[in-house]
């Protein structure tokens, strides 16, 4: 993998997304840098990306897609159980893990920072989770 990477990002709502040249990240501690194989943008994308019609969209320019597929590029430090060259799901759902609906098992749909990462936060608290 080489230090740049194409993305599809959406730099302001309501306009075409572009294909941009940036960094490729550095996996911090506990992360994993995929390879992006495969992710799916949905139909109603197009609803998400004009604003407003959601609560909360990323912080943009955003690379947007749900359901990334690929291979393990690089491990951060402390991540066990895996390794380069794995094949993975990410799963998009975000939730905080300790507000009370996460604590009862609802997250994240009605978690209070709930979000699907790559597509849009469920509450306006959610920009902290997309943030990550």
């Amino acid at each position: 993998m080489g230090t740049t990477m194409r993305a599809a990002r959406l730099h302001e709502p309501d306009t075409p997304f572009r294909i941009d040249k940036i960094p490729v990240p550095e996996p911090g501690p506990g992360d994993a840098l995929i390879a992006v194989e495969a992710c799916s943008i949905v139909p109603n994308m197009r609803n998400i990306v004009r604003g407003g019609h959601w609560r909360t969209l990323p912080q943009l320019p955003a690379v947007m897609g749900l359901d990334t597929a690929g291979v393990i590029a690089k491990l951060g430090s402390g991540v066990t159980g895996l390794a380069e060259g794995d094949r993975v799901y990410v799963n998009p759902a975000l939730s905080c893990g300790v507000c009370d609906y996460c604590r009862q098992g609802a997250a994240p749909l009605n978690c209070e920072q709930g979000a699907l990462q790559g597509y849009f936060g469920f509450r306006p608290a959610s920009a902290a989770m997309l943030a990550q």
